[in-house]
């Protein structure tokens, strides 16, 4: 696949086994086309083992792990299972949510 990127004209290109099509650089289908890729790469050059949770490595892309917390927010699980633990560092993150969730009015931070 060729993806042809002109900012100029606010298009997208993409060339694949001959066929063509051309988006809009800022829509829905621009984005999806894009993030795919930038995530294929991302996982390529091992981007997510950049990062850690309190200083463990927690090996998932940042903005997993802002949904993740968004999705344990509004489902207020009573237990988190996690399976398969590399570093350890998605396990202190899930205990620091539900640390943070059950903080009692007042209590100390630490």
């Amino acid at each position: 696949m060729k993806i042809i990127i002109d900012t100029d004209r606010k298009s997208l290109v993409c060339e694949d086994g001959g066929e063509s099509g051309s988006c809009d650089l800022y829509s829905d289908k621009a984005f999806e086309i894009l993030s795919d890729h930038w995530l294929k790469v991302g996982w390529n050059q091992k981007y997510p083992y950049t990062f850690s949770w309190l200083g463990r490595p927690i090996i998932q892309n940042p903005e997993d792990i802002v949904r993740v917390q968004e999705v344990v927010y509004r489902v207020k699980p009573d237990v988190i299972l996690e399976t398969g633990v590399a570093h350890g560092g998605s396990l202190i993150f899930y205990a620091s949510l539900c640390k943070a969730r059950y903080r009692r009015p007042g209590e100390n931070a630490s």
